[in-house]
């Protein structure tokens, strides 16, 4: 058996996926795929405006990024031979972190590191992320097919969803805001929409924040036993 198999991860583990895998293979691969995006639209006369904008969300912003983000958990899993789902969870979670770092860094957008210090989705998206996809891993395993389907979709294609209408609502609710578009009502309108996201954002960081920790009590109450046998046996 590989020596990393069914380790745990430690801090130099976890700091290494954080500044390798959620820089390299992820970060800067979403920067280089997005500027290629603005560059060919640009060239292919495609103007701002909304509709854009919404498109840009699900296929610039959330296709491209949960895809490099992905890649690089994969790569994580496969170099520390993940199987524990807390540490695939934090894994996954520590290379979101770093994109949404690097990325308001980089925009600087007042509004938008705002939203990020109360609503830190990159963060929570992939700690889900990797939990449920592990837990498919287990579930197939286990010869539980519907579970481990139901838990992968929830890993993929939803994570997927939640990012790309989490940016649509907040780019359709500032521009229902906006007075240089005289929307009648659009102030109104808009801030329900905005409103109403932010809500719904505060429930699903709650929720998400609650989960992980008692998924992270949990993967250490049931770890305690074999650490205590294992430092038995090496006595012996």
């Amino acid at each position: 058996m590989n020596e990393l198999e069914g380790k745990k991860l430690n801090k130099k583990d976890y700091l290494f996926i954080f500044l390798v895998f959620g820089l390299a293979f992820t970060t800067v691969l979403i920067i280089i795929c997005e500027l290629s995006w603005d560059g060919i639209c640009k060239a292919a006369g495609w103007e701002k405006s909304l509709s854009r904008e919404l498109i840009e969300c699900f296929l610039r912003a959330a296709l491209i990024e949960e895809f490099f983000k992905f890649l690089g958990f994969i790569l994580a899993r496969k170099k520390y031979k993940i199987n524990r789902v807390s540490d695939s969870m934090f894994a996954a979670g520590l290379i979101g972190l770093m994109y949404g770092i690097v990325e308001k860094a980089v925009l600087f957008n007042p509004m938008a590191i705002i939203i990020n210090i109360f609503f830190p989705m990159h963060l929570l998206w992939q700690w889900n992320q990797g939990r449920h996809f592990q837990i498919a891993i287990d579930e197939k395993k286990k010869g539980n097919n519907g579970k481990a389907f139901l838990h992968m979709f929830l890993a993929t294609f939803v994570i997927f969803f939640l990012h790309g209408a989490w940016d649509a609502l907040i780019s359709i609710g500032v521009y229902m805001m906006d007075e240089k578009n005289a929307i009648q009502n659009g102030e109104t309108i808009g801030g329900i929409i905005l409103g109403s996201t932010l809500l719904l954002g505060a429930i699903y960081t709650i929720v998400t924040f609650i989960i992980t920790i008692k998924t992270a009590r949990k993967s250490k109450r049931e770890s305690e036993p074999k650490e205590i046998e294992e430092t038995k046996e090496l006595k012996d």
